[in-house]
């Protein structure tokens, strides 16, 4: 089973929460947003998709939520200005990256992050 962690609890979260509860090795793990009632409303979103009662860890740190052993993959569902900084923290932690995101940074941006990847293996 990978755990998930969601990172951004905004208008797209929803969107990948469904993809979560839609795959059987899959499970919402945590979730991390400034926002508490984002997060509450992301929970329920899940919940209402699976038939998990597994408590889902909720952080307003990104660093703690890196830090959770139970979390093997991050999706970040951020404003596209934080993908960059973020995947590479994840990556950092060991964790694997689900970013969508149509490259707007730039190139060296993109280059550290392939960088700091290759770094880790």
């Amino acid at each position: 089973m990978i755990g998930f962690g969601l990172i951004g609890c905004g208008r797209i979260a929803e969107r990948h929460v469904a993809s979560v509860a839609k795959c059987e090795k899959a499970r919402l793990t945590a979730l991390c947003d400034v926002q508490e009632e984002r997060m509450n409303y992301t929970e329920q979103k899940y919940r209402e998709q699976t038939a998990s009662e597994e408590k889902i860890a909720k952080y307003r740190d990104v660093g703690a939520l890196l830090r959770d052993d139970g979390i093997q993959a991050v999706i970040i569902s951020t404003p596209s200005a934080f993908h960059a900084e973020l995947a590479k923290q994840a990556i950092a932690s060991g964790k694997h990256v689900i970013l969508e995101n149509r490259w707007r940074s730039p190139y060296t941006m993109r280059k550290k992050l392939c960088e700091c990847q290759n770094s880790i293996k």
